[in-house]
C-alpha cells in the first residue's frame, strides 16, 4: 500500500471514530421570545408624562491646529431622579462630525416623556469617537461607556411645562494633547435649559 493512500485512509478512519465518538444529540429546546421588561415609570397625578427635548449644538472654537476632523455619536441620554438611580433612553439622532470646513450645526438628539419629577443630573453616553489629524493618519479615542458624562445640570420636569436643553459642545477645548502627543477627548459642554 502506497504511504498516501495509507494516510488518505487513516485520516477517513480518524473521523469516522471521532464522529462516533459524538453520535449522540440531543434536542435543544428554547422559550418562544418574549419582549423585554419596561420599567414602570411614574406619571404625575393625571398620568400624564413630561416632555423632555436636547438639541447638541457645536460651538464656535475651532479644532486644534493638528486636527482636521472629530466625528462622535451619542448612544444614550441619562437622567437622574433626585435620590435614584440613573435612568437610560437611547438618543434619536447620534452622528457628529466636526470638521475644519463644516460644523456640524445643530441636531435635537432626543425628544421624549420622562416621568414629570426632579432631576439632580443630566448626563450622555458618547461612542465611536475618532480624530483624522490627516488623510493618512487618525484614529479612535476611547471613552467610558459604564458611566455617563455628567453635566451638572438639575431639571424640573413638569407635564405642563415641557424642557429643552441645549447642550453645546466646543470642539476646540474638547480635544486636548499631552507631551507624549497622546491626544484626549474630553467634552466640554455648556448648558442651557429653558422651559418651551
Amino acid at each position: 500500500m502506497a504511504p498516501s493512500s495509507f494516510r488518505s485512509l487513516a485520516s477517513a478512519g480518524l473521523i469516522v471514530f471521532l464522529l462516533a465518538g459524538c453520535g449522540g444529540t440531543r434536542q435543544i429546546q428554547t422559550a418562544p421570545p418574549r419582549p423585554a421588561p419596561t420599567a414602570v415609570r411614574s406619571t404625575d397625578a393625571n398620568g400624564q408624562m413630561a416632555l423632555l427635548t436636547i438639541d447638541v449644538v457645536v460651538g464656535e472654537s475651532a479644532l486644534p491646529a493638528e486636527a482636521r476632523a472629530l466625528r462622535f455619536r451619542v448612544d444614550e441620554v441619562r437622567v437622574k431622579p433626585r435620590d435614584g438611580a440613573w435612568e437610560t433612553y437611547p438618543a434619536d439622532v447620534n452622528s457628529f462630525e466636526i470638521t475644519t470646513s463644516r460644523r456640524a450645526g445643530s441636531k435635537t438628539i432626543f425628544s421624549t416623556r420622562i416621568p414629570p419629577q426632579r432631576y439632580d443630573s443630566l448626563g450622555l453616553v458618547l461612542s465611536d469617537v475618532f480624530v483624522l489629524y490627516d488623510e493618512n493618519a487618525g484614529g479612535p479615542l476611547t471613552m467610558a461607556r459604564d458611566r455617563p458624562i455628567e453635566l451638572g445640570v438639575a431639571l424640573e420636569a413638569r407635564a405642563e411645562a415641557p424642557l429643552r436643553a441645549e447642550l453645546t459642545i466646543e470642539p476646540g477645548a474638547s480635544l486636548t494633547r499631552d507631551a507624549g502627543c497622546r491626544w484626549f477627548f474630553l467634552p466640554f459642554w455648556t448648558v442651557r435649559v429653558e422651559t418651551i
